[in-house]
């Protein structure tokens, strides 16, 4: 009978190893004592996250199917972290491919595989509909509803998962990130800037490519408040809404993703099941910037804008089944980034963020 857990020793087959959550799962693998089988896209610039690591990569284009079914033929479990997450100017026909189609090639590759013991699909909260939920925390049970067309991509990935499951007994098992950062990207604060602010509003209504854009329908020109701030230029910001609350979110350190992976590929329970695997608990922005600038010696503001928006999940279920317990809160990761900023190694492979 098939196994439906992996366990040290398995040889585990990783795409987008050279991203912030796979170079990170990549090291844990290995010191957990897992091989490590990373496939990259030829010519990766960022292949040097791996550097030092005894594992074998392989240069493949997901969409080259045979030499997908190569690499996963003889592995005992798949970790597909692999996705392009924004579309930025690429054709939609070439994003979609990039993302489903990619993920259609690697289930065939784990159907022929009669010994895969778990097929991990990263997804992500995207799948939700985040702006506008019908219930906070929004729990697995809420019904999935993407807004943009990564989260639809994701959806759609999900589904193939599970189908794949259904019918040839893939082993597969979903885990929704939101949020995710390194801690140097976390202590950078770029997200906090005033032109960060204004690109992730102008970003919405011109091809809705992020999930405020529903939200944002009523509203013309939503960064004109905005842009009529330049003494914001050199500040932290955070944005409250109309009613004075601050924005929301709820945020998640690349650590506790990969324990989460980790444990769904060791638990025979996860097969079949989707988590939600995020941070302890959300961050109110004011809270984030507060702390920044202290941490920092950055000034901080506060600026209204025409919504509000507030972000919050529950890990109950990935906690109760995969034994998940998310430690890495928002301060804690602006802890650890700082050091990283300053070259400090705190074991986590960075993504190299400064301001």
């Amino acid at each position: 009978m098939r196994r439906l857990a992996a366990r040290p020793g398995d040889l585990v087959l990783v795409t987008g190893a050279t991203g912030r959550i796979g170079a990170n799962l990549c090291a844990s693998l290995l010191a957990e004592g897992f091989r490590v089988r990373a496939v990259v896209l030829p010519g990766d610039p960022a292949r040097a996250r791996l550097a030092g690591m005894a594992l074998e990569v392989v240069e493949a284009d997901l969409l080259d199917r045979p030499v997908v079914r190569d690499a996963a033929a003889d592995v005992d479990a798949i970790c597909h972290l692999a996705a392009v997450m924004d579309q930025g100017n690429m054709a939609p026909a070439e994003f979609w491919s990039r993302n489903v189609d990619a993920t259609h090639s690697l289930l065939e590759a784990a159907r022929a595989n009669a010994n895969l013991s778990a097929f991990v699909f990263a997804s992500t909260d995207a799948t939700y509909p985040a702006s506008r939920p019908r219930f906070l925390p929004i729990s697995e049970t809420h019904p999935q509803d993407p807004v943009n067309a990564y989260g639809l991509t994701k959806a759609v990935g999900e589904r193939m998962c599970l189908g794949y499951r259904t019918e040839w007994n893939v082993p597969a098992r979903i885990l929704r990130f939101g949020n995710v950062a390194t801690p140097d990207e976390r202590a950078s604060g770029a997200g906090f800037r005033l032109a960060a602010h204004i690109e992730r509003f102008r970003a919405a209504k011109r091809n809705h490519d992020n999930y405020l854009w529903i939200r944002l329908l009523e509203h013309n020109q939503p960064w004109a408040a905005l842009e009529s701030r330049p003494d914001l230029e050199d500040c932290l910001i955070a944005l409250l809404g109309p009613d004075g609350r601050p924005w929301q979110s709820h945020y998640t350190d690349v650590r506790d993703c990969v324990t989460g992976i980790l444990a769904a590929l060791q638990r025979e329970a996860a097969d079949g099941e989707a988590f939600n695997i995020l941070g302890p608990a959300p961050t109110t922005w004011l809270e984030a910037v507060r702390y920044l600038g202290e941490r920092r010696g950055i000034e901080w503001r506060t600026a209204t804008v025409a919504i509000r928006q507030a972000t919050e999940l529950s890990t109950a279920k990935a906690r109760g089944i995969l034994g998940y317990v998310p430690r890495i809160t928002f301060e804690q990761a602006v802890d650890d980034g700082i050091q990283m900023l300053n070259g400090v190694d705190i074991g986590v492979i960075g993504m190299t963020v400064r301001s």
